[in-house]
């Protein structure tokens, strides 16, 4: 199904899904745009360009495992671009084992937005573009807005819209994906020079929506007891202590030649968040598709 909205009827659709989602979408604080919490629907929630930080750590928290973890109430991510659908797919099976990650994602309402690609995305390279896992897509046209709704529960949401129908039938993407071209034939004084630019700092794994490497830690509370605490951990800070391994080369290692033999592609969905965080300007997407 495919609606024309005017703005105002985006922003109902917004209410409607709060009714039963805990909303996430794009908030911008001092010029940065990350996703939170969000109970009112504004300009920033179709955001053309790609937020700071991903929506990693919404779907992937940091969590007691030594406490019964409560279900809270469906997550809904609004103002998603094509390139974090892949993310989260690519999510999907790698945590395809995990009961809490899956719990969420069944329930899952992903609102996609059509984006405007800046100097460091680089989604075509990545094969991360195509019109396809979300369930509702909100696309500018004109005055309009055209929503695609794809899945069972889009349409029951879009349904309760009162707005012209531009198509009944069921939404099919456009495209079929291509080869992975990525080149991870580097020689050691290509990779050299790169690790020699690195500061080793993690910013890159820290918004990536895909780096999802973690680790079991001891903590103590203020009553003396300790806990097991699942944490997020970098392969620069960790990696770099256990190994010969420079952090950046087990970065490109791991994202793209371990993604590639187990998935069949990269674990790089092409959104450029890490180039954009990068303090010393290294360009993954240049490295490994140039």
């Amino acid at each position: 199904m495919i609606k024309a909205l005017k703005f105002s009827n985006i922003g109902k659709l917004y209410d409607l899904i709060a009714r039963d989602y805990q909303i996430y979408s794009p908030i911008e604080e001092r010029g940065i745009l990350n996703f939170q919490k969000k109970e009112n629907f504004d300009r920033y929630s179709l955001h053309k360009y790609q937020t700071n930080h991903s929506f990693k750590k919404i779907l992937l928290p940091e969590k007691n495992l030594d406490q019964e973890n409560h279900r809270a109430k469906k997550i809904a991510l609004f103002g998603l671009h094509l390139c974090d659908l892949t993310a989260i797919s690519l999510l999907n099976q790698i945590f395809k084992q995990d009961y809490d990650f899956q719990i969420k994602y069944k329930t899952l309402l992903k609102v996609a937005v059509d984006c405007t690609p800046d100097q460091y995305c680089f989604c075509q390279l990545a094969d991360s573009n195509h019109h396809s896992g979300f369930d509702l897509f909100i696309q500018e046209d004109a005055s309009d807005y055209l929503v695609f709704a794809k899945s069972e529960a889009g349409a029951k949401i879009l349904d309760q819209i009162n707005a012209p129908i531009r198509f009944t039938g069921q939404y099919k993407p456009v495209g079929k994906p291509k080869q992975n071209s990525c080149d991870l034939n580097f020689t050691k004084k290509e990779l050299a020079y790169w690790q020699n630019n690195c500061f080793d700092c993690g910013a890159c794994t820290a918004v990536c929506p895909l780096c999802n490497c973690s680790d079991i830690f001891q903590k103590k509370e203020r009553d003396g007891n300790f806990y097991r605490q699942l944490k997020e951990i970098s392969c620069f800070s960790e990696n770099k202590a256990k190994t010969d391994q420079r952090g950046l080369s087990v970065f490109i290692e791991c994202k793209f030649a371990h993604g590639i033999k187990k998935f069949n592609r990269p674990l790089c969905n092409g959104c450029g968040r890490c180039i954009r965080a990068c303090p010393a300007d290294i360009d993954i997407g240049r490295i490994v598709y140039e």
